[in-house]
């Protein structure tokens, strides 16, 4: 099984790719285009590439809570995603919302944030601090792809009920 597993930033992309359970790739990608259509199409056109030249039939995203997050990051949360859905689809690839909170936090004993990148480069041999291929200020999220990608190809995620989310949308429209 081969996974892509794609960081949350919406601005560019971060990813990290597991072949079985090695990884095998990691990166980020910013968009050259500013204007939101264009940047659709780039990263629906990067997503799917990474898809076809890597054969992945996963792809995982780090499940969030939405009501829980200002609004306008999700709007844009939730564009980005539904654009990767649509690559998934046009690809025949699953797609997955994963939450690995539990196993970011074993890895890290106490969940700081900050030992993210220093416990990825001593696990998988990396210096993802001077990575010159890698934006700066990335190395935390590339940190993170890698973390879920491992959660998932380990089989180290157990399931939790979640609470589906209703949108009464009745509220929007009060006199």
């Amino acid at each position: 099984m081969n996974y892509l597993s794609i960081g949350n930033p919406t601005d560019k992309i971060s990813y990290a790719i597991f072949e079985d359970s090695k990884l095998r790739a990691y990166g980020d990608y910013q968009f050259k285009s500013t204007d939101e259509i264009n940047k659709a199409m780039e990263l629906e056109r990067s997503i799917m590439g990474l898809i076809l030249n890597y054969k992945i039939d996963f792809v995982l995203v780090k499940w969030l809570d939405y009501l829980r997050l200002k609004r306008s990051l999700a709007l844009d949360l939730v564009s980005f995603r539904s654009i990767i859905r649509l690559a998934c689809g046009k690809t025949n690839t699953i797609y997955l919302e994963v939450d690995n909170y539990g196993w970011s936090k074993y890895l890290l004993e106490k969940n700081k944030s900050k030992y993210k990148v220093d416990v990825i480069n001593k696990a998988y041999d990396l210096n993802l601090k001077n990575d010159i291929n890698l934006m700066k200020g990335n190395q935390e999220t590339i940190a993170d792809c890698i973390m879920l990608g491992e959660a998932m190809a380990h089989n180290r995620i157990t399931s939790k009920p979640r609470q589906p989310i209703v949108y009464k949308w009745q509220n929007d429209f009060r006199d």
